[in-house]
């Protein structure tokens, strides 16, 4: 890869830069405005180290930062092995923007992520450049620089925001419920083949028109979470807040349904990733403290009626003295994952983890004999808890594989 001066102008959106000659560009993704990606490698399944652009429409007066916190906190729920390595603020074509570079597995090998946010009129633009770890001193600096010389376009992007998105390079669809509903659809009969029918012609069709479905059949970036959600070994349910998801995990994979990133956006996103990075996943997902940082005090555990728990996560300490005050006052979340699946018996099985979190530590809620005890606990026994939700192997029917 050479530093080129292969000028590029969106036929669209208006953005120009300056690509690194020999890039094959595609512009026929759904969420995706350009892709530049190196040819085809002589060895076969090598990473291809390349350059995106995506354009969205945002408020007039949508600030920077807020804005690349929320894209961060997405992008660490669709990629659990992501890690943030740098966040700096720099200026690209004279318009502040907001640099991170992030280290991120993906299978078989490490790759590095580095990318620019920033925001002009009534778009957000960002742009990114991903190669291979051990690569990156050859590629990564060509692409950067070319992201330099990106100038964004005067052309607003108009989206409804009901409309499904789909992100065939990270495997994420974004769709309503109903949407992903009728995508989902044939995994009852562990089939990938949509059957069209008057109740499901306008999502399916939509479906199409963003990528997610080719030719009848899910984009091959989705095939592991069509997978997962036909023959699960174990399915999760969660609830934090006032907010839920699912997930349906296999020996290699979870297929996990999740909430939009932004509140007021009702969509739900369903991705794929490694059963290994579930745990992660899951942390991220209910905010869940360092695992290395420890209670700021010794406290004993305490036993609450379900009524009485109930008050306390309604904000009313009045009963429960000095600690139910500081539970209350510091409480950083409430949440609840319970795992099922079928036994070796045939029966149907289940493993709870409940907890309340506070600034002070994270508490278990475990029940005892019609009452529930708070167990004061540490993030990193929370997070052992939430590894040993998925079942062993001899937890499991026979016809099943572990997943722990």
């Amino acid at each position: 890869m050479t530093d080129g001066a292969v000028a590029y102008r969106h036929p669209e959106l208006g953005f120009e830069i300056k690509l690194p000659e020999g890039l094959e560009v595609v512009e026929t993704l759904p969420s995706v405005a350009l892709l530049a990606i190196e040819p085809e490698p002589p060895i076969a399944g090598a990473f291809r180290a390349h350059l995106t652009v995506t354009v969205e429409e945002v408020a007039v007066g949508t600030e920077l930062e807020p804005f690349a916190d929320e894209a961060l906190a997405l992008q660490e729920r669709e990629l659990a092995s992501a890690r943030l390595l740098a966040r700096t603020p720099e200026n690209v074509a004279g318009v502040p923007a907001v640099r991170t570079l992030a280290h991120h597995r993906e299978p078989g090998q490490p790759v590095t992520l580095e990318q620019w946010r920033l925001i002009h009129g009534a778009c957000a633009s960002t742009v990114g450049c991903v190669a291979a770890t051990m690569d990156l001193e050859e590629v990564s600096g060509a692409l950067a620089r070319a992201a330099q010389t990106f100038r964004p376009g005067a052309a607003p992007v108009l989206q409804e925001t009901s409309s499904p998105r789909y992100d065939p390079i990270m495997g994420v669809l974004l769709a309503s419920e109903r949407t992903l509903e009728a995508f989902l659809a044939p995994t009852t009969s562990s089939s990938t083949e949509h059957s069209i029918d008057d109740a499901t012609e306008g999502e399916l069709t939509a479906l199409a028109a963003v990528g997610a479905i080719v030719d009848g059949r899910p984009h091959e970036s989705m095939l592991d979470a069509f997978a997962a959600v036909a023959e699960p070994a174990c399915e999760l349910s969660i609830v934090y807040g006032d907010r839920w998801a699912r997930a349906w995990v296999d020996t290699r994979f979870t297929a996990l349904l999740i909430p939009a990133a932004r509140p007021s956006d009702e969509r739900r996103q369903l991705l794929a990733l490694p059963t290994a990075f579930l745990p992660d996943a899951l942390a991220r997902l209910v905010d869940l403290g360092p695992p290395f940082l420890a209670r700021t005090s010794s406290v004993a555990p305490f036993v609450l009626s379900p009524g009485e728990l109930a008050r306390l996560l309604a904000g009313d300490e009045a009963e429960l003295g000095e600690t139910g005050r500081a539970l209350v006052e510091g409480r950083r979340g409430h949440w609840r994952i319970e795992s099922r699946w079928v036994g070796e018996s045939g029966a149907p099985q289940a493993r709870v983890l409940e907890v309340v979190d506070t600034e002070g530590g994270p508490w278990c809620v475990v029940p005892r004999n019609g009452q529930v005890e708070l167990q004061p606990a540490t993030s990193s026994q929370v997070w052992n808890g939430l590894k040993q939700l998925l079942p062993r192997a001899e937890e499991l029917a026979a016809a099943d594989e572990p997943v722990a």
